[in-house]
């Protein structure tokens, strides 16, 4: 996953707000404290949008095999939700583009097909140990990971609306 991410990254266009920006002082490191707060930000999303379908999925009684699968399923779209709220610490998805690197629609297309496979013939998915889970779960997943990368996407958009504000005030 990370591999695969991390190639769609590197074709990432530059941010369109580049030149709106002051310069980052050279002096400072490059994972400086605001980073590595949206680092820890974006993977506490991603926990959120994979422990809520695994916790409820075993408090509505489950088996451990659904909610694990319902966790599997929520990280790798989680995942990739993720990775395409991350292409711009500022800019919000809609200004970015979603079609606009094409490596990363590659590879979040080939994740999800692979969750569609793994979920859609049993014999693929058993050697992963995944089981099947119906639509109503998988809706539910859905909707978490789209929820949490949601307010990732909102809180980083209003952050870099307030840091603009102050640059340009």
């Amino acid at each position: 996953m990370d591999l695969g991410a991390s190639a769609s990254f590197v074709a990432e266009p530059p941010e369109l707000s580049i030149d709106t920006r002051p310069p980052r002082d050279p002096r400072t490191p490059f994972l400086d404290r605001t980073m590595i707060t949206w680092i820890g930000a974006g993977g506490l999303a991603l926990l959120v949008a994979v422990f809520v379908p695994y916790w409820y999925t075993l408090y509505r009684g489950e088996s451990v095999a659904v909610a694990q699968t319902a966790a599997f399923s929520a990280w790798l779209i989680g995942h990739v939700l993720l990775a395409f709220v991350s292409r711009s610490s500022t800019d919000p998805i809609h200004r970015v583009g979603l079609f606009s690197n094409r490596v990363m629609l590659l590879w979040g297309a080939g994740a999800t097909l692979f969750l569609a496979l793994a979920l859609a013939i049993p014999a693929f998915g058993d050697r992963l140990g995944l089981t099947g889970i119906g639509s109503g779960w998988f809706g539910f997943v859905i909707g978490t990971a789209v929820l949490c990368m949601g307010v990732y996407e909102l809180v980083k958009v209003g952050r870099a609306r307030a840091k603009r504000t102050i640059w340009s005030g």
